[in-house]
């Protein structure tokens, strides 16, 4: 979720599941949780610069445009679909994080999974994505298509490791013009600034 809008919504109830349904048509709900009383555990502004098409500067490394929200229960520990009778269901589990840093030269292949507008489970897949990084790391273009809206989804390499926040696009686009790219927040960066802020145990134990 992206800070800007996490922070001006704090009653905000993150939705799980929320999907089209196999036969194409039925709308699952999903299962909400709500914000725990101390519900932001850090955030991270964003920076103007990606507000500029020419920008003569790299955003700061701690102009990251992320929020870490904390909820009341567990999701990862829940049933994917809310609760249900089956003895054994299947649980949502979490993301994990890779080992080390993702290689955009070599790994191009983006996967953005998204729900633009609070609209229904999307899947963009580009296995040529990756156009590459910035001056000082901290953020990364790609071709992969989202739609308005789709700021703070997570985006996926080859192997369905999570690489990047996804948090915005080309500024052409505001002005009218064709874009080129959309753009996220590679995770080494806000891994590195969590560590300098003492938090890496927000993005897990490998952090």
């Amino acid at each position: 979720m992206s800070s800007r809008s996490s922070r001006t919504v704090p009653w905000h109830r993150p939705r799980f599941d929320y999907k089209v349904a196999d036969d194409g048509v039925t709308v699952q709900a999903g299962t909400t949780f709500r914000l725990a009383a101390d519900w932001l555990l850090d955030s991270s502004r964003y920076s103007q610069r990606d507000l500029e098409v020419a920008p003569a500067q790299d955003p700061a490394s701690d102009e990251l445009d992320y929020a870490f929200l904390s909820v009341d229960g567990a999701p990862g520990n829940a049933p994917v679909g809310g609760p249900t009778t089956d003895p054994s269901p299947a649980l949502r589990h979490w993301i994990d994080l890779p080992a080390g840093d993702p290689d955009f030269t070599i790994q191009r292949s983006l996967y953005i999974v998204q729900h633009p507008d609070g609209h229904p489970l999307q899947v963009a897949l580009d296995s040529e994505g990756v156009i590459g990084l910035n001056g000082n790391r901290t953020r990364v273009r790609y071709t992969t298509t989202t739609e308005p809206g789709s700021s703070g989804s997570p985006c996926f390499g080859p192997d369905w490791q999570w690489v990047a926040l996804h948090h915005s696009g080309d500024p052409k686009y505001w002005q009218g013009q064709r874009p080129d790219f959309n753009q996220g927040i590679p995770i080494p960066a806000i891994r590195q600034l969590l560590a300098a802020r003492g938090k890496a145990d927000l993005l897990g134990a490998g952090a």
